[in-house]
Parts: structure tokens; C-alpha cells; sequence
């Protein structure tokens, strides 16, 4: 018997067991065992003390109760007390501070050697937010709700709502044409500097150097998808992380639309814009530029003294050659009416999920 117990006592030292409590029922019956929190020590760091006061910009009264965190780690903050003032203990190695307060903007504060640090100014919310809790790192903006765009192509869109995000060029007037965008502006004179062009996951080869059938046309990948089936747009300025070096000209991320219920719905679609004529800058007529050029060749010393398009003679052979007024201004460029009709059916069961447009 003594063998056994000691047997018992080395099992016991050899494999530790978990500390347990036991909470008799009250009727005497079951037994209720516990399990024992286990305390995650807290891994500890040099500190050091920092005061500062927080103000409202717009008043210059002072702000309690915003909330004075360090950045890039947790667990260190501090409240303002009524006039304004904090005192918080962070880790030596950070070095800057986040500061906010419910109906204010953020700010972030950077850090200096001294203990006192600078007056923070929070601005109300009905400004816009110029620091956010996260650094953007990618760089990257959203285009959404473009149900109802009247662009033909997305590149349209995405420069309206992003405006200098993405800066891009049409090549003329025609609707569909094709354009030419920049996220990173031209770097290169020989090398294409349009940024790639990810739809759903998928690389897309843009085929810049495609020739097409008419001259002064140019193929967009991007015509091929309409711009009503597009749910986001994210545009990534810096997409070297992601993309290597393909994405050195920056990344857009087109995600199209999916079903998001096993419901069957229609929905029908109608828009409608209108392109105004463009302004011009008054320009000579075919009159007055036959005078401008008489003139010119006065000043070159020509002795040719006989010019078919001086002729004002309606008989003469060459008069309907160069007597033409044609504005081809009034001819090419007018206002134009376009219209957007669309049906998209969406819906889905236990097997698949599908969205018609």
C-alpha cells in the first residue's frame, strides 16, 4: 500500500494539475467544477510621464473627458480633467499620441523630449477629418454607388467622385473612345504609366499596344464593362506591396456586383445626362484669314503676285476651293442626350448565387 501511495505522489509531481474550485449545489446533488482563470502577466516597459492640455479650436475653451492614447500599442491612455489637462505614462519608444472625443475630428500628436507637450485643438466634426486612427499605408481611395452613372466608361466615373486620386485624360469628345488615366501622373515619356487594372481578383491585360481599325481610336479594356455593374472601385496608389512591380503606376480594384440574398429581386434603372456644348475662343473666319495671309506673304519678299484663293471672282476655276466658310466647330460639336436603361436580376438558392444585369 505505501508503494502505491508514493507512486500516487510522483505522478502528481511529475504532471501538475490545473487548480480547480467546487461549488456544492444547494440540494446537495451535483458538484460543479470551476476551471481557475490563469493571470496573463503584462509584458513591462520603460515609461515615461506626459502633461499636455486640450482645447476646442473653434473657442479655445478647454475639452474634458477626450480620450489621450499612445499610438501603436495598447493599454496606455488617460482622460482630460476639467480644464483641459492629461497626464499619461507611455512607453518610451512611442512617439506620438492619438487624441479624440465624441462630435471631434482626431488628431495625432507627435511627441517631444520634453515632458510638456504641445496644446492639442480639436475641431468639430462638421469639418472634415484630417487624421485618421490608422495609417493608410496603401494609399488607397473608394468609388461606390455608381448604379445610377450615365458614364459609358469607369474611368469617368472614378475621376468625378475621386477627383485628383485619379487623374484622367479623354482623347476627344466621343463617348467610348477611350481615355488614359494616372495614379502616379507621367513619369515616362517611353514607358506606359497607366496603373494595372484588377477586376474580381483578376489581372486584366489593357492591350495598349492593340492597333484599331480606324485611326485615332484607341482600345479600352475598360469599355467592355459596364459601369452600372461595378459595386467599388478602390484605387491604390502605392501597389508596389501587393503587386510588386507591376503595380509601380498604381492598382485599380474594380469589384463587381453580387447577390447578397437568396431572395429573387428585379430591379429597372433609368438615367439620363446631358453633355453641353463645349465654349470656344472666337477664331477668324475663311474670309479674314485669306486677308492674314496676304498680309504674311507681303513679309516674305515673294514676287508671286498671283494667289488662287485672293481671287474673288464666284467664275473663277479655284474659287469654290478656297472660298469655302464651313464652321466645323457648329458641325462636330453639339449637346447630346444620353440615356441609361437597365435590368438587374439578382437571387440565389442552397446551391448558387447569381446577379443578371
Amino acid at each position: 500500500m505505501k508503494n502505491y501511495i508514493l507512486f500516487g505522489l510522483a505522478l502528481l509531481t511529475a504532471f501538475p494539475l490545473g487548480v480547480y474550485a467546487q461549488d456544492e449545489d444547494e440540494e446537495g446533488g451535483e458538484v460543479e467544477m470551476v476551471a481557475k482563470r490563469k493571470v496573463i502577466e503584462r509584458k513591462q516597459y520603460d515609461l515615461r510621464t506626459i502633461t499636455g492640455h486640450v482645447i476646442d479650436a473653434a473657442t479655445g475653451q478647454p475639452l474634458s473627458g477626450a480620450m489621450v492614447r499612445s499610438m501603436g500599442i495598447d493599454g496606455y491612455s488617460a482622460l482630460t480633467e476639467d480644464d483641459g489637462t492629461y497626464t499619461v505614462k507611455v512607453p518610451t519608444f512611442v512617439t506620438s499620441v492619438y487624441v479624440n472625443m465624441p462630435d471631434f475630428n482626431p488628431v495625432v500628436l507627435g511627441l517631444i523630449e520634453e515632458e510638456g507637450q504641445k496644446t492639442v485643438k480639436l475641431y468639430p466634426a462638421t469639418f472634415k477629418a484630417e487624421y485618421t486612427q490608422q495609417t493608410n499605408v496603401l494609399g488607397d481611395q473608394t468609388a461606390t454607388d455608381m448604379k445610377y452613372t450615365n458614364a459609358i466608361n469607369i474611368k469617368d466615373e472614378i475621376q468625378k467622385q475621386l477627383g485628383a486620386q485619379a487623374y484622367t485624360i479623354t482623347r476627344n469628345g466621343t463617348p467610348g473612345v477611350g481615355s488614359v488615366m494616372f495614379l502616379q501622373g507621367l513619369n515616362s515619356l517611353n514607358v506606359n504609366a497607366q496603373p494595372l487594372v484588377v477586376i474580381d481578383g483578376v489581372i486584366v491585360d489593357q492591350q495598349y499596344g492593340r492597333t484599331m481599325l480606324h485611326d485615332g481610336f484607341y482600345n479600352d479594356i475598360l469599355n467592355n464593362v459596364a459601369a452600372a455593374d461595378i459595386e467599388k472601385v478602390t484605387v491604390m496608389r502605392n501597389g508596389t506591396a501587393l503587386y510588386g512591380a507591376k503595380g509601380a503606376n498604381g492598382v485599380i480594384l474594380i469589384q463587381t456586383r453580387r447577390s447578397k440574398s437568396m431572395a429573387t429581386r428585379i430591379t429597372a434603372t433609368a438615367s439620363a445626362g446631358v453633355t453641353m456644348k463645349p465654349k470656344f475662343l472666337k477664331m477668324m473666319d475663311a474670309s479674314q484669314y485669306r486677308s492674314y495671309a496676304s498680309e504674311l506673304l507681303k513679309s516674305t519678299g515673294t514676287r508671286i503676285t498671283d494667289f488662287k484663293f485672293l481671287n474673288s471672282d464666284p467664275t473663277y476655276y479655284y474659287y469654290p476651293q478656297y472660298h469655302n466658310d464651313t464652321d466645323w466647330k457648329d458641325e462636330i460639336y453639339q449637346t447630346a442626350i444620353s440615356q441609361n436603361y437597365g435590368i438587374n436580376v439578382e437571387g440565389g438558392d442552397d446551391v448558387a448565387n447569381y446577379n443578371l444585369w
